[in-house]
């Protein structure tokens, strides 16, 4: 014989208690310590740490991920994809450039082919290129 639980509300009736919604226990949440770490595939290997110290007289920027550190204040379109993609041997159709956290002078944007932008320490740039096939 199973027993059913019943409490009794303030004006006498007796209710089961699994239809009272407060004394249903909610499930426990998961500490943030014990949650696993959720990450792009591959995303390890294409970006770095953000280097501690660097060399006197350079601007650290993220280009797609990978910090460098560059020379001058002034970078342009095609250095920036010379940095983004060092291996490009082939004719490219399109590419963008964008960039944020820059320079007071234009904070954030786009450059097209022959643009030269000041570059700012921290500044962050993402760079894609479609390949002609």
């Amino acid at each position: 014989m199973t027993t059913l639980t019943t409490k009794t509300l303030g004006d006498g009736a007796a209710v089961p208690a699994a239809l009272l919604q407060h004394d249903v226990d909610p499930p426990a949440a998961t500490p943030a310590a014990h949650r696993a770490p959720y990450y792009l595939v591959g995303e390890h290997e294409r970006s770095s740490a953000r280097p501690a110290n660097l060399d006197a007289g350079r601007t650290l920027v993220c280009v797609n991920g990978r910090w460098l550190g560059l020379r001058g204040g002034l970078a342009t379109f095609e250095q920036i994809l010379a940095l983004a993609y060092p291996d490009l041997d082939r004719p490219w159709s399109t590419a963008t450039v964008t960039y944020r956290r820059g320079a007071t002078v234009r904070p954030a944007g786009s450059l097209s082919p022959g643009d030269v932008v000041p570059v700012a320490d921290g500044m962050l740039i993402n760079a894609n290129v479609t390949v002609l096939s």
